[in-house]
């Protein structure tokens, strides 16, 4: 934990990412992510109060399980791995703005801490960032292609573009990239720690294969990513290792961008253009 409380310190929630072109206050900075996290908290509690939808599971044809079509409403809206990133992305915002006013309102010659929420807000932002990009890619050029295949056409990814697919999906991202390369420059991602993103992986895995009997119990078990599938035998695992490796492919980016961002210097168009590129890999808005 000592590097953790080394790298999660008051005043780095409060320093700008941009001090020559765009000098944020630590005041501007944390309301900006309160902003963040009160859109996407939000959004959650709203999708998690509300009617519920329907989630049509897809498997491969080597699968022995019947694909099903499942409501979900309440806490079962946590069944997808998206939402585990998107509430996790709003806690992350929420904690790091809470630092950031704070920080506003540190003078020179306190010496608050607040170890336990830095450690929290760091932490978290290390865990979901590189996971809102897999969470994107993984859509994108995985589970959309599928769903237009078998579901029929548009109809199919009907609910990748519903207002709450589209912000889960794309807006992560965006926000991710913004904190990144707009708004803080306090608040990144840091090698020494590359184990957390994974075991939040390995815990989503875990919730799913304990689940699979209940989300359905009637047409038998039930994953919603078709990758996750035990029946599948080597190509689960591969599919697995697979995603581990994209993973940490994604958190290794995460750590190099902080260089990357130090060579472009402090340029906002530069850095604008820079997120539209970046989130143009991931992100999908239409068939």
């Amino acid at each position: 934990m000592e590097s953790v409380d080394k790298m999660s310190t008051l005043p780095a929630f409060g320093k700008p990412a941009l001090p020559l072109t765009l000098p944020l206050s630590p005041t501007v900075i944390g309301v900006v992510r309160l902003l963040f996290a009160t859109f996407i908290l939000g959004m959650a509690v709203v999708r998690m109060a509300g009617p519920g939808y329907n989630g049509h599971t897809f498997f491969m044809a080597k699968s022995r399980l019947r694909p099903s079509t499942i409501r979900f409403r309440g806490w079962r809206i946590l069944a997808p791995f998206t939402y585990w990133c998107w509430i996790m992305l709003g806690v992350s915002f929420g904690l790091s703005g809470i630092l950031s006013l704070l920080a506003a309102n540190e003078s020179d010659s306190q010496e608050t801490t607040y170890p336990i929420m830095g450690r929290l807000a760091l932490l978290s932002f290390e865990v979901v960032a590189p996971s809102c990009f897999l969470v994107s890619a993984v859509v994108k050029y995985a589970l959309w292609p599928k769903a237009f295949r078998e579901g029929g056409g548009p109809a199919g990814t009907r609910p990748f573009k519903t207002f709450y697919g589209l912000s889960a999906h794309n807006a992560n991202v965006i926000m991710v990239l913004i904190e990144v390369g707009l708004l803080g420059g306090g608040l990144k991602v840091h090698l020494d720690h590359v184990a957390v993103a994974p075991l939040f992986g390995v815990a989503y895995v875990i919730f799913s294969w304990v689940m699979a009997d209940q989300w359905h119990p009637e047409h038998g078990p039930q994953f919603f990513y078709f990758f996750l599938d035990t029946t599948l035998g080597w190509i689960t695992t591969l599919a697995l290792l697979s995603l581990i490796s994209i993973l940490l492919f994604f958190y290794a980016a995460f750590c190099a961008m902080d260089d990357v961002l130090e060579y472009l210097g402090d340029n906002l168009i530069i850095r604008l253009f820079g997120i539209v590129v970046v989130s143009s890999f991931v992100c999908r808005f239409r068939d």
